[in-house]
Protein backbone atom coordinates (compact mmCIF):
# COMPACT_ATOMS: atom_id res chain seq x y z
CA UNK A 1 0.00 0.00 0.00
CA UNK A 2 3.03 2.29 0.17
CA UNK A 3 2.35 3.95 -3.19
CA UNK A 4 2.16 7.61 -2.18
CA UNK A 5 3.81 10.00 -4.63
CA UNK A 6 4.62 12.80 -2.24
CA UNK A 7 3.80 14.58 0.96
CA UNK A 8 1.10 17.12 1.39
CA UNK A 9 2.51 20.59 2.19
CA UNK A 10 2.33 22.24 5.56
CA UNK A 11 -0.75 24.04 4.30
CA UNK A 12 -2.90 20.94 5.01
CA UNK A 13 -1.50 20.22 8.46
CA UNK A 14 -4.78 21.22 10.07
CA UNK A 15 -7.41 23.33 8.31
CA UNK A 16 -10.10 22.55 10.85
CA UNK A 17 -8.35 24.11 13.84
CA UNK A 18 -11.61 25.92 14.55
CA UNK A 19 -15.09 26.08 13.13
CA UNK A 20 -14.45 29.09 10.96
CA UNK A 21 -14.26 29.41 7.15
CA UNK A 22 -11.76 26.78 6.08
CA UNK A 23 -8.29 27.79 5.02
CA UNK A 24 -7.45 27.81 1.35
CA UNK A 25 -4.54 28.62 -0.94
CA UNK A 26 -4.21 30.31 -4.29
CA UNK A 27 -4.37 27.94 -7.24
CA UNK A 28 -6.95 25.69 -5.64
CA UNK A 29 -7.76 24.14 -9.04
CA UNK A 30 -4.26 22.70 -9.40
CA UNK A 31 -3.92 19.08 -10.45
CA UNK A 32 -0.63 18.68 -8.59
CA UNK A 33 -0.40 15.73 -6.16
CA UNK A 34 -1.83 16.49 -2.75
CA UNK A 35 -4.11 19.30 -3.96
CA UNK A 36 -7.13 17.10 -4.67
CA UNK A 37 -6.29 16.91 -8.39
CA UNK A 38 -6.28 13.94 -10.76
CA UNK A 39 -3.37 12.09 -9.13
CA UNK A 40 -3.48 11.96 -5.36
CA UNK A 41 -6.50 12.14 -3.03
CA UNK A 42 -6.14 14.44 -0.02
CA UNK A 43 -5.84 13.18 3.55
CA UNK A 44 -8.89 12.16 5.58
CA UNK A 45 -9.79 14.62 8.33
CA UNK A 46 -10.98 14.64 11.94
CA UNK A 47 -9.73 11.15 12.79
CA UNK A 48 -11.23 10.16 16.16
CA UNK A 49 -11.79 7.09 18.36
CA UNK A 50 -15.25 5.92 19.43
CA UNK A 51 -16.67 3.07 21.49
CA UNK A 52 -17.72 0.00 19.57
CA UNK A 53 -21.14 -1.55 20.20
CA UNK A 54 -19.39 -4.90 20.63
CA UNK A 55 -17.47 -3.47 23.59
CA UNK A 56 -13.78 -3.43 24.55
CA UNK A 57 -11.18 -4.29 23.47
CA UNK A 58 -12.90 -3.36 20.19
CA UNK A 59 -13.07 0.35 19.38
CA UNK A 60 -13.89 2.32 16.23
CA UNK A 61 -11.58 4.70 14.38
CA UNK A 62 -13.71 7.19 12.45
CA UNK A 63 -12.76 9.84 9.93
CA UNK A 64 -14.27 12.46 7.67
CA UNK A 65 -13.77 11.82 3.96
CA UNK A 66 -11.86 14.65 2.29
CA UNK A 67 -13.23 16.74 -0.55
CA UNK A 68 -11.51 15.10 -3.48
CA UNK A 69 -11.48 15.68 -7.24
CA UNK A 70 -10.48 12.06 -7.74
CA UNK A 71 -12.54 9.00 -6.91
CA UNK A 72 -11.53 7.34 -3.64
CA UNK A 73 -11.45 3.56 -3.87
CA UNK A 74 -10.45 2.73 -0.29
CA UNK A 75 -9.04 3.93 3.03
CA UNK A 76 -6.09 2.49 4.93
CA UNK A 77 -5.75 2.70 8.72
CA UNK A 78 -2.19 2.58 10.10
CA UNK A 79 -1.13 2.03 13.70
CA UNK A 80 2.16 2.24 15.56
CA UNK A 81 3.43 2.37 19.14
CA UNK A 82 5.33 5.55 18.28
CA UNK A 83 4.84 8.70 16.23
CA UNK A 84 5.37 8.05 12.53
CA UNK A 85 5.54 9.99 9.30
CA UNK A 86 6.53 7.08 7.07
CA UNK A 87 4.07 4.28 6.38
CA UNK A 88 6.93 1.82 6.69
CA UNK A 89 7.12 2.62 10.40
CA UNK A 90 3.51 1.52 10.99
CA UNK A 91 1.27 -1.50 10.63
CA UNK A 92 -1.83 -1.64 8.45
CA UNK A 93 -4.68 -2.54 10.81
CA UNK A 94 -7.65 -1.98 8.49
CA UNK A 95 -8.48 -1.65 4.80
CA UNK A 96 -11.93 -0.21 4.13
CA UNK A 97 -13.83 0.61 0.93
CA UNK A 98 -14.14 4.20 -0.21
CA UNK A 99 -17.69 4.42 1.11
CA UNK A 100 -16.57 3.62 4.67
CA UNK A 101 -16.00 6.18 7.39
CA UNK A 102 -14.88 3.88 10.21
CA UNK A 103 -12.85 0.78 11.02
CA UNK A 104 -12.76 -1.45 14.09
CA UNK A 105 -9.44 -1.63 15.94
CA UNK A 106 -8.28 -3.13 19.22
CA UNK A 107 -7.24 -1.11 22.28
CA UNK A 108 -6.16 -2.68 25.56
CA UNK A 109 -5.33 -0.78 28.76
CA UNK A 110 -1.73 -0.09 29.68
CA UNK A 111 -0.26 -0.89 26.25
CA UNK A 112 1.34 2.53 25.84
CA UNK A 113 0.38 5.34 23.52
CA UNK A 114 -1.18 4.04 20.31
CA UNK A 115 -0.73 6.18 17.18
CA UNK A 116 -3.22 6.05 14.29
CA UNK A 117 -3.30 7.73 10.88
CA UNK A 118 -5.55 7.18 7.86
CA UNK A 119 -4.92 7.61 4.14
CA UNK A 120 -7.10 7.48 1.02
CA UNK A 121 -6.34 5.44 -2.12
CA UNK A 122 -7.57 6.67 -5.49
CA UNK A 123 -9.32 4.51 -8.08
CA UNK A 124 -6.11 4.50 -10.12
CA UNK A 125 -4.16 3.11 -7.14
CA UNK A 126 -2.45 6.29 -5.95
CA UNK A 127 -2.26 6.64 -2.16
CA UNK A 128 -2.66 10.11 -0.68
CA UNK A 129 -0.92 11.62 2.33
CA UNK A 130 -1.52 10.46 5.87
CA UNK A 131 -4.09 12.19 8.03
CA UNK A 132 -3.18 14.12 11.13
CA UNK A 133 -2.20 11.74 13.91
CA UNK A 134 -4.64 10.39 16.47
CA UNK A 135 -2.72 9.32 19.59
CA UNK A 136 -4.56 7.37 22.30
CA UNK A 137 -2.96 7.00 25.72
CA UNK A 138 -4.04 3.63 27.12
CA UNK A 139 -2.63 4.22 30.62
CA UNK A 140 -5.10 3.38 33.39
CA UNK A 141 -5.38 6.80 34.99
CA UNK A 142 -8.01 8.45 37.13
CA UNK A 143 -8.63 12.19 37.36
CA UNK A 144 -10.30 13.98 40.25
CA UNK A 145 -10.75 17.31 42.03
CA UNK A 146 -9.94 17.57 45.75
CA UNK A 147 -8.77 19.91 48.49
CA UNK A 148 -6.23 17.32 49.57
CA UNK A 149 -3.29 19.69 50.23
CA UNK A 150 -4.89 23.00 51.28
CA UNK A 151 -8.24 22.99 53.02
CA UNK A 152 -11.03 24.46 50.83
CA UNK A 153 -8.60 24.96 47.91
CA UNK A 154 -9.75 22.44 45.30
CA UNK A 155 -7.11 21.38 42.78
CA UNK A 156 -7.01 18.96 39.82
CA UNK A 157 -5.18 15.65 40.16
CA UNK A 158 -4.49 12.44 38.27
CA UNK A 159 -3.36 9.12 39.66
CA UNK A 160 -2.00 5.95 38.10
CA UNK A 161 -4.47 3.19 38.85
CA UNK A 162 -1.85 0.49 38.35
CA UNK A 163 0.74 1.81 40.79
CA UNK A 164 0.91 2.89 44.41
CA UNK A 165 -1.31 5.90 44.95
CA UNK A 166 0.73 9.01 44.26
CA UNK A 167 -1.60 11.67 42.82
CA UNK A 168 -0.06 14.30 40.59
CA UNK A 169 -1.20 17.91 40.67
CA UNK A 170 -2.40 18.99 37.21
CA UNK A 171 -3.59 22.50 37.97
CA UNK A 172 -0.35 23.94 39.32
CA UNK A 173 -0.35 26.85 41.71
CA UNK A 174 -3.63 28.67 42.33
CA UNK A 175 -4.08 32.26 43.39
CA UNK A 176 -5.19 32.71 47.01
CA UNK A 177 -8.87 31.81 47.07
CA UNK A 178 -8.68 30.04 43.71
CA UNK A 179 -10.29 26.66 42.99
CA UNK A 180 -10.69 24.18 40.15
CA UNK A 181 -14.43 24.11 39.53
CA UNK A 182 -14.84 21.49 36.80
CA UNK A 183 -12.69 19.05 34.88
CA UNK A 184 -13.12 17.45 31.43
CA UNK A 185 -10.79 14.71 30.11
CA UNK A 186 -9.93 14.66 26.42
CA UNK A 187 -11.34 11.68 24.47
CA UNK A 188 -7.82 10.44 23.69
CA UNK A 189 -6.95 10.10 27.40
CA UNK A 190 -3.94 12.40 27.09
CA UNK A 191 -5.11 15.72 28.52
CA UNK A 192 -7.71 17.34 30.72
CA UNK A 193 -9.35 20.73 30.44
CA UNK A 194 -10.33 22.38 33.67
CA UNK A 195 -12.14 25.53 34.71
CA UNK A 196 -10.52 27.48 37.52
CA UNK A 197 -9.95 30.93 38.95
CA UNK A 198 -6.26 30.08 38.83
CA UNK A 199 -4.81 33.52 38.09
CA UNK A 200 -7.40 35.87 39.60
CA UNK A 201 -9.76 34.98 42.45
CA UNK A 202 -13.34 34.85 41.25
CA UNK A 203 -12.45 35.00 37.54
CA UNK A 204 -12.87 31.58 35.87
CA UNK A 205 -10.82 30.65 32.80
CA UNK A 206 -10.14 27.45 30.81
CA UNK A 207 -6.83 25.58 31.07
CA UNK A 208 -5.48 22.38 29.56
CA UNK A 209 -2.91 20.10 31.17
CA UNK A 210 -1.48 16.68 30.25
CA UNK A 211 -2.96 13.93 32.41
CA UNK A 212 0.51 12.60 33.18
CA UNK A 213 1.45 16.05 34.60
CA UNK A 214 4.48 16.16 32.30
CA UNK A 215 4.10 19.92 31.70
CA UNK A 216 2.31 22.88 33.32
CA UNK A 217 -1.26 23.82 32.36
CA UNK A 218 -1.84 26.20 29.46
CA UNK A 219 -4.60 28.82 29.45
CA UNK A 220 -6.66 28.43 26.27
CA UNK A 221 -9.63 30.74 26.80
CA UNK A 222 -7.76 33.91 25.92
CA UNK A 223 -8.64 37.34 27.27
CA UNK A 224 -12.10 38.56 28.23
CA UNK A 225 -13.51 42.05 27.85
CA UNK A 226 -13.79 43.97 31.12
CA UNK A 227 -16.85 42.63 32.92
CA UNK A 228 -17.02 39.50 30.73
CA UNK A 229 -16.92 36.01 32.19
CA UNK A 230 -16.83 32.36 31.25
CA UNK A 231 -20.01 30.30 31.44
CA UNK A 232 -18.76 27.53 33.74
CA UNK A 233 -21.33 24.87 33.05
CA UNK A 234 -19.73 23.21 30.06
CA UNK A 235 -16.50 22.89 28.15
CA UNK A 236 -16.61 20.42 25.26
CA UNK A 237 -13.73 18.62 23.55
CA UNK A 238 -13.99 18.04 19.82
CA UNK A 239 -14.14 14.31 19.02
CA UNK A 240 -10.56 14.16 17.73
CA UNK A 241 -9.28 15.95 20.84
CA UNK A 242 -7.59 18.91 19.16
CA UNK A 243 -10.11 21.66 19.93
CA UNK A 244 -12.31 22.91 22.74
CA UNK A 245 -15.59 24.78 22.66
CA UNK A 246 -16.73 27.08 25.46
CA UNK A 247 -19.15 29.95 25.96
CA UNK A 248 -19.04 33.30 27.68
CA UNK A 249 -19.42 37.05 27.23
CA UNK A 250 -15.83 37.24 26.08
CA UNK A 251 -16.22 40.05 23.53
CA UNK A 252 -19.29 41.99 24.65
CA UNK A 253 -20.41 42.13 28.30
CA UNK A 254 -23.78 40.46 28.69
CA UNK A 255 -23.66 38.68 25.29
CA UNK A 256 -22.90 34.99 25.86
CA UNK A 257 -21.35 33.61 22.66
CA UNK A 258 -19.76 30.34 21.56
CA UNK A 259 -16.02 30.03 20.93
CA UNK A 260 -13.65 27.35 19.62
CA UNK A 261 -10.00 27.27 20.55
CA UNK A 262 -7.06 24.94 19.82
CA UNK A 263 -6.43 22.76 22.86
CA UNK A 264 -2.71 23.58 22.84
CA UNK A 265 -3.36 27.32 23.15
CA UNK A 266 -1.46 27.99 19.91
CA UNK A 267 -3.94 30.61 18.73
CA UNK A 268 -6.72 32.75 20.14
CA UNK A 269 -10.30 31.47 20.46
CA UNK A 270 -12.61 32.18 17.52
CA UNK A 271 -16.28 33.10 17.87
CA UNK A 272 -18.45 30.64 15.90
CA UNK A 273 -21.99 31.44 17.02
CA UNK A 274 -22.26 34.68 15.07
CA UNK A 275 -23.53 37.97 16.51
CA UNK A 276 -26.69 38.35 18.56
CA UNK A 277 -28.42 36.46 21.34
CA UNK A 278 -27.12 34.34 24.20
CA UNK A 279 -25.80 30.80 23.75
CA UNK A 280 -27.04 28.07 26.08
CA UNK A 281 -26.18 24.37 25.81
CA UNK A 282 -23.96 23.22 22.92
CA UNK A 283 -22.49 19.96 21.61
CA UNK A 284 -20.09 18.82 18.89
CA UNK A 285 -21.40 16.52 16.18
CA UNK A 286 -19.84 13.03 16.30
CA UNK A 287 -17.62 13.67 13.27
CA UNK A 288 -16.46 17.03 14.68
CA UNK A 289 -17.35 19.29 11.74
CA UNK A 290 -20.42 20.90 13.34
CA UNK A 291 -21.62 22.28 16.66
CA UNK A 292 -25.28 22.48 17.65
CA UNK A 293 -26.29 25.08 20.21
CA UNK A 294 -29.31 26.72 21.80
CA UNK A 295 -29.67 30.48 21.46
CA UNK A 296 -32.18 33.30 21.29
CA UNK A 297 -30.29 34.73 18.29
CA UNK A 298 -33.36 35.39 16.16
CA UNK A 299 -35.92 36.35 18.81
CA UNK A 300 -35.07 37.72 22.21
CA UNK A 301 -35.83 35.18 25.00
CA UNK A 302 -36.99 32.58 22.42
CA UNK A 303 -34.54 29.68 22.63
CA UNK A 304 -34.07 27.87 19.30
CA UNK A 305 -31.65 25.25 17.95
CA UNK A 306 -28.83 26.23 15.59
CA UNK A 307 -25.97 24.40 13.87
CA UNK A 308 -22.70 25.93 12.74
CA UNK A 309 -20.70 23.95 10.18
CA UNK A 310 -16.97 24.06 9.50
CA UNK A 311 -16.18 26.30 6.55
CA UNK A 312 -19.20 28.55 7.12
CA UNK A 313 -19.67 31.72 9.10
CA UNK A 314 -23.43 31.78 9.67
CA UNK A 315 -25.27 29.32 11.91
CA UNK A 316 -28.36 27.62 10.47
CA UNK A 317 -31.56 27.39 12.49
CA UNK A 318 -32.72 23.76 12.51
CA UNK A 319 -35.61 23.80 14.99
CA UNK A 320 -38.07 25.10 12.42
CA UNK A 321 -41.05 27.26 13.32
CA UNK A 322 -42.04 27.50 16.98
CA UNK A 323 -45.49 28.39 18.21
CA UNK A 324 -45.72 31.75 20.02
CA UNK A 325 -44.32 31.15 23.48
CA UNK A 326 -42.48 28.00 22.37
CA UNK A 327 -38.93 27.05 23.34
CA UNK A 328 -36.37 24.35 22.65
CA UNK A 329 -35.43 22.91 26.04
CA UNK A 330 -32.73 20.39 25.11
CA UNK A 331 -31.22 18.46 22.20
CA UNK A 332 -28.93 15.53 21.41
CA UNK A 333 -26.99 14.43 18.33
CA UNK A 334 -27.69 10.96 17.01
CA UNK A 335 -24.59 8.73 17.30
CA UNK A 336 -24.22 8.70 13.52
CA UNK A 337 -24.46 12.51 13.35
CA UNK A 338 -27.34 12.41 10.86
CA UNK A 339 -30.07 13.84 13.11
CA UNK A 340 -30.77 15.92 16.19
CA UNK A 341 -33.40 14.97 18.74
CA UNK A 342 -34.91 17.86 20.65
CA UNK A 343 -37.36 18.36 23.48
CA UNK A 344 -39.40 21.44 22.68
CA UNK A 345 -42.71 23.23 23.09
CA UNK A 346 -42.86 23.61 19.33
CA UNK A 347 -46.56 23.06 18.56
CA UNK A 348 -48.27 24.14 21.78
CA UNK A 349 -46.88 26.72 24.18
CA UNK A 350 -45.91 25.11 27.47
CA UNK A 351 -46.31 21.55 26.14
CA UNK A 352 -42.97 19.84 25.55
CA UNK A 353 -42.76 17.06 22.96
CA UNK A 354 -39.97 15.11 21.25
CA UNK A 355 -38.91 16.03 17.71
CA UNK A 356 -36.17 14.90 15.32
CA UNK A 357 -34.51 17.65 13.29
CA UNK A 358 -32.36 17.77 10.18
CA UNK A 359 -28.92 19.27 11.07
CA UNK A 360 -28.90 21.06 7.71
CA UNK A 361 -32.19 22.78 8.55
CA UNK A 362 -33.64 21.92 5.14
CA UNK A 363 -36.79 20.23 6.46
CA UNK A 364 -39.18 20.87 9.30
CA UNK A 365 -38.54 18.68 12.38
CA UNK A 366 -40.86 15.69 12.77
CA UNK A 367 -42.69 14.90 15.99
CA UNK A 368 -41.93 11.39 17.26
CA UNK A 369 -43.57 11.38 20.72
CA UNK A 370 -47.09 10.79 19.43
CA UNK A 371 -50.24 12.65 20.41
CA UNK A 372 -50.37 13.65 24.06
CA UNK A 373 -53.54 13.32 26.10
CA UNK A 374 -54.85 16.31 28.04
CA UNK A 375 -53.06 15.22 31.22
CA UNK A 376 -49.86 13.95 29.55
CA UNK A 377 -46.39 15.41 29.67
CA UNK A 378 -42.87 14.44 28.58
CA UNK A 379 -40.70 14.06 31.68
CA UNK A 380 -37.20 13.46 30.32
CA UNK A 381 -34.84 14.39 27.55
CA UNK A 382 -34.72 11.84 24.70
CA UNK A 383 -31.92 9.25 24.61
CA UNK A 384 -30.70 7.87 21.27
CA UNK A 385 -30.17 4.16 20.71
CA UNK A 386 -26.59 3.27 19.74
CA UNK A 387 -27.69 2.56 16.16
CA UNK A 388 -29.43 5.97 15.83
CA UNK A 389 -32.81 4.45 14.90
CA UNK A 390 -34.76 4.82 18.16
CA UNK A 391 -35.28 7.17 21.08
CA UNK A 392 -36.14 6.53 24.71
CA UNK A 393 -38.05 9.02 26.84
CA UNK A 394 -40.35 9.08 29.87
CA UNK A 395 -43.81 10.54 30.34
CA UNK A 396 -47.33 9.87 31.59
CA UNK A 397 -48.64 9.15 28.11
CA UNK A 398 -51.07 6.42 29.16
CA UNK A 399 -52.07 7.06 32.78
CA UNK A 400 -52.17 10.33 34.64
CA UNK A 401 -49.19 10.70 37.03
CA UNK A 402 -47.70 7.30 36.07
CA UNK A 403 -44.37 8.20 34.46
CA UNK A 404 -43.40 5.30 32.21
CA UNK A 405 -40.60 4.57 29.74
CA UNK A 406 -41.29 4.63 26.01
CA UNK A 407 -39.36 3.88 22.83
CA UNK A 408 -40.14 5.55 19.54
CA UNK A 409 -38.86 5.32 15.99
CA UNK A 410 -36.57 8.22 15.15
CA UNK A 411 -38.07 8.53 11.67
CA UNK A 412 -41.60 8.89 13.03
CA UNK A 413 -42.73 5.69 11.30
CA UNK A 414 -44.31 4.20 14.44
CA UNK A 415 -46.03 5.46 17.58
CA UNK A 416 -44.21 5.31 20.92
CA UNK A 417 -44.39 1.93 22.67
CA UNK A 418 -44.15 1.36 26.40
CA UNK A 419 -40.95 -0.34 27.54
CA UNK A 420 -41.39 -0.35 31.31
CA UNK A 421 -44.32 -2.78 31.46
CA UNK A 422 -47.11 -2.75 34.02
CA UNK A 423 -46.80 -0.56 37.10
CA UNK A 424 -48.65 0.45 40.24
CA UNK A 425 -50.40 3.82 40.52
CA UNK A 426 -48.27 6.97 40.80
CA UNK A 427 -45.05 5.13 39.94
CA UNK A 428 -42.28 6.78 37.92
CA UNK A 429 -39.18 5.91 35.93
CA UNK A 430 -36.33 8.01 37.29
CA UNK A 431 -33.33 6.76 35.29
CA UNK A 432 -32.73 4.71 32.13
CA UNK A 433 -29.85 3.62 29.85
CA UNK A 434 -29.46 1.68 26.61
CA UNK A 435 -27.15 -1.33 26.71
CA UNK A 436 -23.98 -0.77 24.62
CA UNK A 437 -25.33 -2.99 21.82
CA UNK A 438 -28.75 -1.29 21.90
CA UNK A 439 -30.64 -4.53 22.45
CA UNK A 440 -31.79 -3.89 26.03
CA UNK A 441 -32.67 -1.06 28.37
CA UNK A 442 -31.96 -0.77 32.10
CA UNK A 443 -34.23 1.51 34.11
CA UNK A 444 -35.11 2.44 37.69
CA UNK A 445 -38.76 2.58 38.73
CA UNK A 446 -41.02 2.07 41.72
CA UNK A 447 -43.04 -0.42 39.63
CA UNK A 448 -44.09 -2.65 42.50
CA UNK A 449 -44.23 -0.52 45.66
CA UNK A 450 -44.61 3.18 46.20
CA UNK A 451 -41.24 4.90 46.74
CA UNK A 452 -39.27 1.65 46.29
CA UNK A 453 -37.20 2.41 43.19
CA UNK A 454 -35.78 -0.89 41.92
CA UNK A 455 -33.66 -1.77 38.87
CA UNK A 456 -35.17 -3.52 35.84
CA UNK A 457 -34.01 -4.70 32.42
CA UNK A 458 -36.31 -4.68 29.39
CA UNK A 459 -36.09 -5.69 25.74
CA UNK A 460 -37.89 -2.92 23.79
CA UNK A 461 -40.78 -4.01 21.53
CA UNK A 462 -40.48 -7.63 22.70
CA UNK A 463 -43.77 -7.70 24.59
CA UNK A 464 -41.93 -9.37 27.48
CA UNK A 465 -42.39 -7.96 30.98
CA UNK A 466 -39.17 -6.33 32.29
CA UNK A 467 -37.00 -8.39 34.66
CA UNK A 468 -36.15 -6.98 38.07
CA UNK A 469 -32.43 -7.51 38.73
CA UNK A 470 -31.96 -5.58 41.97
CA UNK A 471 -34.08 -7.69 44.27
CA UNK A 472 -37.03 -6.36 46.23
CA UNK A 473 -36.70 -3.01 48.01
CA UNK A 474 -38.62 -1.82 51.03
CA UNK A 475 -40.61 1.38 50.65
CA UNK A 476 -38.22 4.32 51.02
CA UNK A 477 -35.26 2.48 49.51
CA UNK A 478 -34.01 3.76 46.18
CA UNK A 479 -31.53 2.92 43.46
CA UNK A 480 -29.82 5.60 41.39
CA UNK A 481 -27.39 6.06 38.51
CA UNK A 482 -27.68 2.69 36.79
CA UNK A 483 -24.76 2.09 34.38
CA UNK A 484 -24.02 -0.75 31.98
CA UNK A 485 -20.51 -2.16 31.97
CA UNK A 486 -18.62 -1.34 28.74
CA UNK A 487 -19.37 -4.79 27.28
CA UNK A 488 -22.95 -4.85 28.55
CA UNK A 489 -22.46 -7.93 30.71
CA UNK A 490 -23.15 -6.28 34.08
CA UNK A 491 -25.11 -3.42 35.61
CA UNK A 492 -23.82 -1.22 38.42
CA UNK A 493 -25.86 1.20 40.51
CA UNK A 494 -26.08 2.85 43.92
CA UNK A 495 -28.80 1.97 46.42
CA UNK A 496 -29.71 2.01 50.09
CA UNK A 497 -31.20 -1.48 49.73
CA UNK A 498 -29.52 -2.97 52.81
CA UNK A 499 -29.63 -0.09 55.29
CA UNK A 500 -31.97 2.87 54.85
CA UNK A 501 -30.09 5.99 53.76
CA UNK A 502 -26.75 4.16 53.50
CA UNK A 503 -25.84 4.05 49.83
CA UNK A 504 -23.68 1.21 48.58
CA UNK A 505 -22.47 0.02 45.18
CA UNK A 506 -24.27 -3.00 43.73
CA UNK A 507 -23.72 -5.11 40.62
CA UNK A 508 -26.30 -7.25 38.88
CA UNK A 509 -26.44 -9.72 36.00
CA UNK A 510 -28.85 -8.18 33.44
CA UNK A 511 -29.93 -11.69 32.39
CA UNK A 512 -30.85 -12.95 35.86
CA UNK A 513 -33.71 -11.84 38.09
CA UNK A 514 -32.80 -10.43 41.51
CA UNK A 515 -29.10 -11.13 40.97
CA UNK A 516 -27.61 -8.06 42.69
CA UNK A 517 -24.52 -8.37 44.89
CA UNK A 518 -22.57 -5.86 46.94
CA UNK A 519 -19.71 -4.19 45.09
CA UNK A 520 -18.35 -1.86 47.73
CA UNK A 521 -17.48 -4.40 50.40
CA UNK A 522 -18.43 -4.29 54.05
CA UNK A 523 -19.07 -0.67 55.03
CA UNK A 524 -19.06 0.92 58.45
CA UNK A 525 -22.36 2.19 59.77
CA UNK A 526 -21.87 5.78 58.59
CA UNK A 527 -20.05 5.10 55.31
CA UNK A 528 -21.59 5.88 51.90
CA UNK A 529 -20.61 5.50 48.26
CA UNK A 530 -21.37 8.83 46.65
CA UNK A 531 -20.56 8.06 43.00
CA UNK A 532 -18.80 5.48 40.82
CA UNK A 533 -17.38 4.97 37.31
CA UNK A 534 -16.51 1.92 35.19
CA UNK A 535 -12.97 1.61 33.83
CA UNK A 536 -12.89 1.79 30.01
CA UNK A 537 -12.33 -1.98 29.72
CA UNK A 538 -14.89 -2.85 32.40
CA UNK A 539 -12.42 -4.71 34.63
CA UNK A 540 -12.59 -2.27 37.53
CA UNK A 541 -14.81 0.28 39.20
CA UNK A 542 -13.75 3.54 40.82
CA UNK A 543 -15.87 5.07 43.55
CA UNK A 544 -15.88 8.16 45.72
CA UNK A 545 -17.12 7.88 49.29
CA UNK A 546 -16.28 8.17 52.99
CA UNK A 547 -15.36 4.49 53.13
CA UNK A 548 -12.29 4.86 55.35
CA UNK A 549 -13.07 7.88 57.51
CA UNK A 550 -16.54 9.21 58.25
CA UNK A 551 -17.32 12.38 56.27
CA UNK A 552 -13.97 12.28 54.43
CA UNK A 553 -14.63 11.50 50.76
CA UNK A 554 -11.78 9.67 49.03
CA UNK A 555 -11.25 7.81 45.75
CA UNK A 556 -11.13 4.00 45.69
CA UNK A 557 -10.82 1.21 43.12
CA UNK A 558 -12.26 -2.28 43.26
CA UNK A 559 -11.46 -4.94 40.62
CA UNK A 560 -14.22 -7.24 39.41
CA UNK A 561 -11.89 -10.17 40.02
CA UNK A 562 -11.98 -9.44 43.77
CA UNK A 563 -15.11 -7.36 44.08
CA UNK A 564 -15.37 -5.39 47.31
CA UNK A 565 -11.60 -5.28 47.86
CA UNK A 566 -10.91 -1.56 47.95
CA UNK A 567 -7.67 0.23 47.11
CA UNK A 568 -7.50 3.93 47.97
CA UNK A 569 -5.85 5.90 45.15
CA UNK A 570 -6.43 9.54 46.16
CA UNK A 571 -3.47 9.61 48.56
CA UNK A 572 -3.25 11.24 51.93
CA UNK A 573 -5.78 14.02 52.65
CA UNK A 574 -5.36 16.98 54.95
CA UNK A 575 -7.82 17.31 57.81
CA UNK A 576 -11.11 18.42 56.32
CA UNK A 577 -10.08 17.50 52.77
CA UNK A 578 -12.44 15.73 50.35
CA UNK A 579 -12.52 14.36 46.82
CA UNK A 580 -15.34 15.85 44.76
CA UNK A 581 -17.89 13.23 43.74
CA UNK A 582 -19.02 15.30 40.74
CA UNK A 583 -15.96 15.59 38.50
CA UNK A 584 -13.89 12.44 38.63
CA UNK A 585 -13.41 9.40 36.42
CA UNK A 586 -11.13 7.29 34.29
CA UNK A 587 -9.04 8.71 31.50
CA UNK A 588 -11.08 7.65 28.46
CA UNK A 589 -9.94 5.62 25.47
CA UNK A 590 -12.58 7.06 23.15
CA UNK A 591 -15.64 9.25 22.75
Amino acid sequence: MDTAVGRLGAFLVLCLIALVPSCSSDGDDSDEPGSGGSQEPPAPENVAMFRSRSGPPAFEVRWVAPDSKVAIASFTVYESDQQFEDRGQATVVALKPGTSRSAEVELRPDTGVRHFRVSALSADNVEGPLSAELAIDTASRLFFIADRTVNEAFEAFSTDATAAANPKNLSGGLVLGGDVERMFPSPDGRRAAFIADKDADGFLEVYVAPLDASSPPVKVSGTFVFGGKLQPFQVAWSPEGRRLAFSGDKVTPGAVELFVTPADGSSAPVRVSGPGGDVGDFAWSPEGTRIAFLSDKDQNTVRELFVITSGTSKPVKVSGTLVAGGQVESFAWSPDGQHLAMRASKVTAGVEEIFVADPAGETEPIKVSGTLLAFSSIDSDPLWSPDSTRLLFTGDLLSNSVVELFVTAADGSALPQRVSGSAQAFSEVVDFQWSPDGQRVAFIMDKNFQDAHEVFVAVPLSGIEPVRVSGAFASGSNASNVQWSPRGTLLAYLADASVNDQFELFLADPNTADSAVHGSGDLDANADVLQFAWSPDGSRLAMVGDLDTDEVSELFITPLASLGTLAKVSGAMITGGNVSDTFFGWAPLSN
